[in-house]
């Protein structure tokens, strides 16, 4: 009785251990995937838009965002 009591417990113990495991590795791909929604001008160092190509404030011309 003692044993499969203890083999139960080991066997829940493993379950949880591997979902919160999953849980936690897509959790990080997720944040990984993230891009943000804005950026710093470089000439004037105000927050501009990501997808911006000028800036609003100084209208200096933006490289894009994935350059």
């Amino acid at each position: 009785m003692f044993v499969n009591t203890v083999l139960d417990f080991l066997l829940v113990a493993l379950a949880v251990f591997v979902l919160v495991r999953q849980v936690s590795r897509l959790r990080r791909k997720q944040e990984a995937a993230t891009v943000p929604a804005t950026r710093d001008c470089p000439f004037c160092y105000s927050t501009v838009s990501a997808r911006a190509t000028r800036c609003a404030f100084c209208t200096a011309e933006l490289k894009p965002a994935g350059v």
